[in-house]
């Protein structure tokens, strides 16, 4: 099953990876654009996926891409679980004690104490959080492409 290049199809790609980039800038207004454009997205994807005849290549990319964010979504609430059990929260249960007693913090101070807590569990982030970003990476880019190739997608059962 083939098609034509699709460039409605590359676009919802291209969002959810501008997105995804978006979110990795440690900068709130940055990220939290990038969220609503996430979502936004999602929704037109389900949406696009629902009008679309169950046998046609459009169909095999929406569905592809929805399956990424669920297998993306399923491995990041496994990783909020263990970063709940086996993270050190010392450093925010320091700030919120702080912040209770009255102490107000500047922007560098939150930035500087989150540069702290992702250096105390640069274990749990870069073992678990990276593999898992980059697989949510990696199965866009290779929709994208194949989407930039007029290709549908053959094996919508896969994981990788």
């Amino acid at each position: 099953m083939t098609f034509n290049k699709n460039n409605e199809v590359t676009g919802i790609y291209v969002l959810y990876v501008v997105s995804i980039i978006m979110n990795l800038i440690p900068i709130f207004s940055i990220a939290s654009f990038g969220i609503l454009i996430f979502f936004v997205t999602f929704i037109t994807n389900y949406i696009l996926k629902f009008t679309r005849d169950k046998q046609s290549a459009d169909y095999s990319h929406y569905a592809y891409m929805t399956k990424t964010i669920w297998i993306f979504s399923f491995f990041v609430l496994i990783g909020l679980g263990l970063s709940y059990f086996i993270g050190d929260h010392s450093i925010v249960i320091n700030m919120m004690h702080s912040a209770q007693s009255g102490v107000m913090f500047t922007s560098d101070q939150l930035m500087s104490l989150s540069a702290d807590y992702l250096k105390a569990n640069m274990v749990l982030f870069g073992g678990y959080f990276i593999p898992v970003t980059l697989h949510l990476i990696y199965r866009m880019a290779k929709g994208s492409y194949k989407s930039y190739k007029g290709q549908a997608i053959t094996n919508l059962k896969s994981w990788i």
